[in-house]
């Protein structure tokens, strides 16, 4: 009998599951040459930058540090880091002229669309390697794990948010 038929018990399930879940944390898409000298919360930052743009939204850096759950003073740091590389530009807004408004420059835009199109190449090569039929077999899975826990008073929310409105979903 293969691996998949076999019957697992609840506890086994349960063990399988943490140490996938496990596995797929310690990874993540390796970053491409145009990347280099980009630390992966610039990316992510980069990344949720860019939706916003399309969507012709601000966002400030407590908008970042609540989505990527850094502090403000580590998104500080990386925007500067960022800024001397020439992808980011700081506006006050202008609703407050105490509040920061981060957007990208056209090198930032660039680089994040470049970003963009290999993380969906990168998907799409997973999908490819995965197969189209289990890809829709885990979203049908997924969706019921989801309707369990949201319906169950085991689980409680949790915002995981970028904070730009009318973004129902994580920006990166």
């Amino acid at each position: 009998m293969n691996e998949t038929a076999r019957d697992r018990s609840p506890e086994s399930l349960e063990n399988e599951i943490i140490a996938l879940t496990h596995r797929l944390k310690r990874l993540r898409p390796a970053l491409s040459p145009s990347m280099d000298g980009l630390t992966p919360m610039e990316v992510h930052a980069l990344v949720l930058l860019f939706c916003a743009d399309e969507k012709r939204r601000s966002v400030k850096p407590s908008d970042i540090a609540r989505h990527l759950r850094v502090s403000p003073s580590a998104v500080s740091q990386f925007l500067k880091s960022l800024e001397r590389k020439g992808f980011i530009v700081r506006t006050r807004a202008e609703s407050d002229s105490r509040s920061v408004c981060i957007g990208l420059t056209e090198k930032g835009q660039s680089l994040s669309a470049q970003l963009r199109r290999e993380r969906s190449k990168q998907f799409m090569d997973m999908v490819e390697s995965v197969g189209v039929d289990n890809m829709n077999q885990l979203i049908v899975i997924l969706e019921k794990i989801c309707d369990y826990a949201e319906g169950s008073d085991s689980f409680v929310p949790v915002s995981h948010e970028c904070g730009i409105p009318g973004r129902g979903v994580p920006c990166a």
